[in-house]
């Protein structure tokens, strides 16, 4: 099943770097308080990054009153040390997992 995931990126220092969203595919519609693991990207060679731990938990279930486009996710926000490291996040989501990302 096809859902719509939101994901705010942004600084320890409280700078807001973008977002990354888009589809995920999965066997079960997550619930609040799920986790999801980013841990396993689609393209090989995609090192870690550093101060994200690639598990990021289901903060919010939004549904369509109109029942066209399904559930979206909204899940925690990603807070990690430096610009550059936010960058390399929205790298990792978007090469990993197909999101868009949207600087800010």
């Amino acid at each position: 099943m096809k859902i719509a995931i939101d994901i705010s990126i942004s600084t320890s220092a409280g700078r807001a770097f973008g977002n990354a969203s888009g589809t995920l595919e999965f066997d079960v519609v997550p619930q609040i308080g799920d986790t999801i693991s980013f841990a396993f990207p689609k393209a090989q060679g995609l090192a870690p990054v550093a101060g994200f731990t690639g598990i990021l938990r289901v903060r919010d279930r939004v549904l369509s009153a109109s029942g066209e486009l399904g559930i979206s996710l909204v899940l925690e926000d990603i807070v990690v040390p430096s610009v550059d490291h936010a960058r390399a996040v929205a790298e990792y989501l978007e090469k990993g997992f197909g999101l868009g990302i949207n600087e800010y």
